[in-house]
């Protein structure tokens, strides 16, 4: 994707309960250049397949495994972001509109 002025960091670690609110809040976005990027510190419960069903959806999301842990997630996002502006939301926080 070209012209991508956020890329959303959304880091997280088995919270099956809270990460599909909180994708979809982002994905509902009026901006369409934004790309999602989801860092997955290995989750166990069922994260990563709801991750993927929701990346299936829309192609602006972008899905990194890592090690668990809040900094090393981050800087992995960080790092991977293309965007002009960095946005950051936790994996039990949505976006309103």
């Amino acid at each position: 994707m070209n012209n991508i002025k956020v890329s959303v960091i959304i880091y997280v670690l088995n919270d099956v309960t809270h990460i599909e609110r909180c994708v979809r809040s982002v994905m509902s976005q009026s901006l369409r250049e934004l790309e999602i990027i989801i860092i997955d510190g290995k989750s166990t419960d069922g994260t990563a397949e709801m991750l993927k069903k929701l990346q299936e959806e829309d192609d602006r999301i972008r899905i990194i495994d890592s090690d668990a842990g809040v900094g090393l997630q981050f800087n992995t996002g960080l790092r991977a972001a293309t965007g002009e502006y960095i946005g950051i939301c936790e994996s039990d926080d949505y976006l309103l509109p």
